[in-house]
């Protein structure tokens, strides 16, 4: 029995305030993880999930929002405050919970101790000696808790405190641990703020720039309507109402409608049935008739309606309908090849976009590896700006897409109209005349070409094909061995490309194009821009080792007819040969023919384009399709041409297409401007080079015309747009800076030419030269110094313009061209500007587009933009030093070349 009952009152006592202060221990443990989940839930960021409902491209992670510039979170005031006091007090948290669980059952077994002497608490004497045994045990564990001092631990875990630093790193953990979830590894990694802010504006942004495309869309088809009733319209109005005459059986007076002020089918449509049937004379039943016809009439005009745009600025429909196309062209250029990027970037920062303003930092916390998504986003949120998504999104914004200056829209039609019409017939699906576009062939050739898909994958951003176009191209598949003869300006080499471009996404990757040297580069450069496909431009000294490369890598090899007998054997394998200007080979037993002919009879496919009518030349067409399809040859031999036309084409279908402008370019007049890259002849190069030495600018411009003339590219180029110009019909206007380079062109064109017009000649006889011209023939050419001639002038007679140089003042040729492509013009406008390559045109070329890019990009909508075309042009002077000092170099012009060539240059001039 215990002896001392007081003793063991205070024994009992202890055990109790021991109990008391551990439940204190355990019981603040408790409020700590409640003030930290209570901060969890408040810093943790809901992220927003997209509204496709496919959900956060990471799913299980969380965001934690942290605002640690001067505003901090709940999570880091919580953290802060527990920095200290929770690992101590985390220490203490075992035996705490260990005398919590284990000292109220012995404490409870040794309370009757203290009461021993009343028998009649103990049942028996074995309860007695329970409790004894159950107070000696307490003791014991009261004294090895003394001699620990865990009590004193746990209030100095108690009493300490600490109201630290916002720790982000220990706020990012300690939340990690009380969700259960992984804290960013390795060193901390988080989102900054202006990472988020970056990431708030593109989210906020982007969703309506993504969705802006189809409501301008269906805004481009209400114009189009609006544009199309109009002119509807005013056909109307020109129909007098006797038009109607036949569908209501003449029992209607027309006196009595014309009394009533209604004079045309318009009016009738205006006034309609009921105020109709009120004329005097006129029934209801014939009223109704009467506007019945009216309506089919409206839907006939309608359905035969050939559309078109009048080059009329004051027409405020047209102008609401370009204005609409040029900023879905716009949108389109702007975002081409990047729509995927944008719809990925949204997709995953999307969820961020609800992050409060005021929250500074962000970390994310997973259940895998957050620190892998943390980088994407990072990595996603810095491409915004450093990799221009941003600036994308700014450029075509719907709440920063104000409607551009109409004169810059008008301007930009003009300069591309072909490129309106064709987004506009994609849109609204202009009907350009199926048989037209069909070239007026045979129902089953027809019917084989549609039935041809065309793999446009390496076409995809770079040309958008025209109906006439796909038709052509496709064309060339089916028959395999073809000539292409639509007219100048309707894009034969785009329709090659094309070809190359579908069998290049199969197994056929060498294709062959032989051509003038006068085209040479531009082919090359229309193959470079229209697709992306090789081209190797295998001609000069070099041309054996790229002829090689071709062999090895594939691609488009382009070279003339004069280099190909000089090129090794080509490859035993040619899926496609392309022949341009093929009438070249119409003498089988010249040089050329004999060099290109054993590789058309052996290639797979072959296309021949020439621009050159049928009608003009049928022993050459008809030789040309015998290296084609001799079996069609052979049956073409048999037909007379010209008494039999029709038989003659149909027997000449399976293997010849062509088609005029007036038949698939429903927009015309049309503008096309075409640049006509050639070259230096060797005999040209010393001549330029002493002219660069010199640093006489406009020697340098005008050698290709007037040094050597018999070998100039330039001047070989013109004869043939000339020729082919008269071939078609079409009048030829030839611009140029210089009066000897006019002279040089006047020579080789002889008899045809009207002219010149310079600036000697008195404003009063400028117009009859006008006049003659437009009184000539079709085999017309008008030559015009471009500062005389580019102003003032209606030249609408022609329809062919040649530039012979670039212009230092661009709104020269601007002027230029305006004298031809005009109202009143009612053909096609093709516009040639003859370029050097590798010269000071090049340079020009590249400066001036330069500065007009940059013009456009920082000046767009503003007052210079819209009142000037001049805002583009620069000094003479300036142009020519920079152009010089750039050909010095590219040259590598020596001092010793400098003296000689401006001694000789002071010996010419005096």
């Amino acid at each position: 029995m215990v002896e001392d009952r007081e003793a063991a009152r205070a024994v009992l006592a202890q055990a109790e305030a021991l109990l008391a202060l551990a439940e204190q221990v355990l019981e603040v443990a408790d409020d700590q993880d409640a003030a930290l989940h209570r901060a969890v839930d408040s810093a943790r960021v809901k992220l927003a999930l997209p509204s496709d409902g496919q959900g956060f491209a990471h799913q299980g992670v969380v965001a934690i929002a942290l605002a640690v510039s001067g505003r901090p979170s709940a999570l880091v005031e919580t953290v802060a405050t527990q920095a200290h006091v929770r690992p101590a007090l985390q220490a203490q948290l075992s035996s705490a919970s260990g005398i919590r669980n284990r000292v109220p059952t012995v404490l409870e077994g040794a309370r009757p101790v203290v009461q021993g002497r009343l028998r009649g608490l103990f049942s028996s004497k074995k309860a007695r000696e329970h409790a004894e045994s159950q107070y000696l045990t307490l003791l014991k564990m009261l004294d090895h808790i003394k001699t620990n001092g865990v009590a004193q631990a746990w209030k100095a875990a108690l009493d300490t405190t600490a109201p630290g630093r916002p720790d982000v790193v220990a706020a990012a953990s300690a939340a990690a641990k009380a969700l259960g979830l992984t804290a960013p590894s390795g060193p901390h990694v988080s989102l900054k703020a202006e990472q988020l802010d970056a990431i708030r504006r593109f989210v906020g942004l982007a969703p309506s720039v993504l969705r802006h495309r189809p409501p301008l869309v269906s805004e481009v088809k209400r114009a189009f309507e609006s544009v199309q009733d109009r002119m509807v319209s005013r056909q109307l109005a020109e129909m007098p109402t006797t038009a109607l005459k036949q569908t209501t059986a003449n029992r209607v007076r027309f006196k009595s409608l014309s009394e009533a002020r209604c004079e045309t089918v318009e009016d009738v449509l205006r006034v309609g049935p009921a105020a109709l049937g009120r004329v005097n004379g006129i029934s209801e039943t014939t009223a109704r008739q009467l506007f019945a016809a009216a309506q089919q009439l409206r839907q006939a005009v309608r359905d035969d309606l050939r559309f078109r745009i009048d080059l009329d600025r004051s027409n405020t429909l047209v102008t609401r309908l370009l204005t609409l196309l040029y900023l879905l062209r716009r949108y389109d250029r702007v975002l081409e090849g990047r729509g995927q990027d944008l719809q990925d970037a949204l997709t995953l920062l999307q969820p961020f976009g609800t992050v409060p303003s005021e929250v500074t930092q962000l970390s994310l916390l997973g259940g895998s590896n957050p620190t892998k998504t943390l980088m994407e986003v990072r990595a996603t949120a810095s491409e915004i700006d450093q990799g221009g998504l941003m600036h994308l999104l700014t450029q075509v914004s719907p709440r920063a897409d104000a409607a551009p200056a109409p004169d810059k829209v008008w301007d930009d039609f003009e300069r591309d109209s072909a490129g309106y019409y064709t987004t506009l017939g994609q849109i609204v699906g202009l009907d350009l005349g199926e048989e037209a576009a069909a070239g007026n062939l045979p129902a089953e050739i027809v019917a084989a070409v549609h039935a041809q898909p065309l793999d446009e994958v390496l076409l995809e951003g770079k040309v958008s094909l025209r109906g006439y176009q796909s038709f052509g191209a496709r064309y060339a598949l089916v028959q395999r061995r073809t000539l292409l003869g639509d007219e100048m300006g309707l894009g034969k080499t785009v329709q090659s490309i094309a070809v190359m471009a579908h069998l290049s996404g199969g197994d056929a990757k060498h294709h062959l194009v032989v051509c003038p040297a006068s085209v040479l580069v531009n082919w090359t450069s229309e193959v470079h821009r229209h697709s992306a496909l090789r081209a190797f431009l295998v001609h000069g000294s070099d041309r054996e080792r790229t002829w090689r490369t071709w062999q090895r890598r594939g691609g488009v090899a382009v070279t003339t007819f004069g280099t190909l007998p000089l090129l090794p054997p080509a490859p035993e394998r040619l899926p496609l040969v392309v022949v341009d200007e093929a009438h070249y080979l119409k003498n089988p037993q010249t040089q050329r023919a004999r060099a290109l002919l054993p590789l058309v009879r052996r290639a797979e496919r072959v296309l021949f384009l020439t621009g050159t009518p049928l009608e003009n030349r049928l022993d050459e067409f008809q030789q040309l399709v015998s290296y084609l399809q001799p079996e069609v040859a052979r049956r073409l031999a048999q037909v007379d041409g010209v008494a039999s036309s029709r038989r003659y084409r149909a027997e000449l279908a399976p293997v010849y297409l062509r088609r005029n402008q007036e038949d698939v370019l429903q927009e015309l007049p049309d503008l096309v401007v075409t640049p006509e890259w050639g070259s230096f002849t060797p005999r040209q190069m010393p001549a330029y080079r002493a002219a660069v030495a010199a640093r006489n600018f406009m020697r340098m411009r005008r050698v290709a015309f007037i040094e050597q003339p018999t070998h100039s590219e330039k001047l070989a180029r013109l004869q043939e747009i000339a020729k082919d110009a008269a071939a078609n019909g079409r009048k030829v206007i030839v611009f140029s800076y210089f009066r000897d380079v006019l002279h040089e062109v006047a020579e080789v064109l002889g008899d045809r030419v009207v002219g010149p017009l310079t600036g000697s000649v008195p404003a009063t006889k400028r117009q009859a030269i006008i006049d003659e011209f437009a009184r000539a023939g079709t085999d017309a050419v008008l030559l015009s110094q471009i500062t005389a001639g580019g102003t003032g002038m209606n030249m609408q007679a022609g329809s062919v313009v040649v530039i012979c140089e670039p212009q230092v003042k661009p709104s020269l040729e601007t002027q230029a061209i305006a004298r031809a492509h005009r109202m009143g013009q009612l053909r096609g406008v093709q516009v040639h500007r003859l370029l050097t390559t590798d010269s000071v045109d090049q340079r020009m070329v590249e400066i001036l587009n330069e500065k007009q890019r940059l013009f456009d990009e920082y000046a767009r909508g503003s007052e210079v933009a819209a009142s000037s075309s001049e805002a583009v042009d620069v000094s003479e002077k300036k142009l020519a030093a920079e152009v010089v000092d750039l050909e010095m170099e590219r040259l590598a012009v020596t001092r010793a070349e400098q003296i000689a060539a401006e001694q000789d240059d002071e010996e010419t001039r005096t």
